[in-house]
């Protein structure tokens, strides 16, 4: 059979869901939710590169900015913006 919903794992997949795995496991995400959770990835991960960069001209711990807060985002939103990404 193909293109029916089944369960792996505990999660419900179903067909047009995406999953997505890495060394700590794996997700479902709904095929409704896809385009929001990609953008939210996107921009967490644009963040943890900001934090990292922060970090490194700095020179403190990662605790400083880890983990990171609602302001990271705000700031780095301000950021992009200012640097035409």
């Amino acid at each position: 059979e193909q293109d029916i919903q089944i369960q792996c794992g505990g999660a419900l997949v179903r067909p047009g869901d995406v999953m997505v795995g890495d060394d700590d496991g794996v997700i479902v995400v709904p095929s409704w939710m896809a385009a929001e959770v990609l953008e939210h990835a996107t921009e967490h991960e644009e963040v943890e590169n900001y934090i990292k960069e922060k970090i490194k001209a700095e020179g403190v711990a990662p605790g400083k900015y880890y983990p990171p807060q609602p302001e990271s985002f705000e700031e780095w939103r301000r950021v992009k913006k200012e640097r035409g990404l």
